[in-house]
């Protein structure tokens, strides 16, 4: 019989009782999934490398990719907790726009839920503060824009959609990408 949970105590102390989550599929089997998966790394969740490969071995023995702590769902990613988003492939159709329309870009096949998750991950890699907006979405993608040394597309289709969704700009006039 698999564990029902596991105590995950942190290097710097932390501790977690976790349970595993029930997955439809498992979002490490697919990139798209798993970048839509995670979300932002817990602040001071390192893991020491024993940890890591129990927690690794839990996650495997009940064939899932999310545990969670009653509060919030975690996964693991290197060394360390990640906060993630089960229901990405738990239920179709999901979308992360910060509740706004997920409008799509005229020219381009590219929507507002794209650059949402693309600011997410520039975040991330930048190991800024977890996005709350999509104003924050946008500052990320400017910021990333600007040191950019070359024509960035998919950035520049990024701020098409968030100026258009947070300023009600209409992207058939106001496109980068007509520039």
């Amino acid at each position: 019989m698999e564990p029902t949970e596991i105590t995950v105590t942190t290097a710097g102390g932390q501790t977690y009782l976790m349970r595993p989550l029930p997955m439809k599929r498992l979002a490490s089997e697919n990139n798209t999934d798993w970048l839509k998966f995670v979300l932002d790394y817990v602040p001071g969740a390192v893991l020491t490398n024993k940890v890591s490969v129990e927690l690794r071995s839990f996650l495997k023995s009940n064939k899932t990719d999310a545990v969670t702590d009653g509060t919030n769902s975690y996964t693991l990613m290197m060394n360390g907790l990640v906060y993630c988003n089960p229901d990405v492939v738990n239920e179709d159709g999901y979308i992360d726009t910060f509740g706004h329309e997920n409008i799509k870009h005229p020219y381009a096949d590219y929507k507002l839920s794209d650059a949402v998750l693309l600011a997410r991950h520039t975040a991330h890699l930048r190991n800024c503060k977890p996005l709350q907006s999509l104003g924050e979405s946008r500052d990320v993608i400017k910021s990333a824009i600007a040191r950019t040394p070359h024509l960035w597309i998919t950035g520049n289709c990024a701020m098409d959609v968030l100026d258009a969704a947070i300023d009600q700009k209409d992207l058939a006039l106001h496109s980068r990408l007509l520039a």
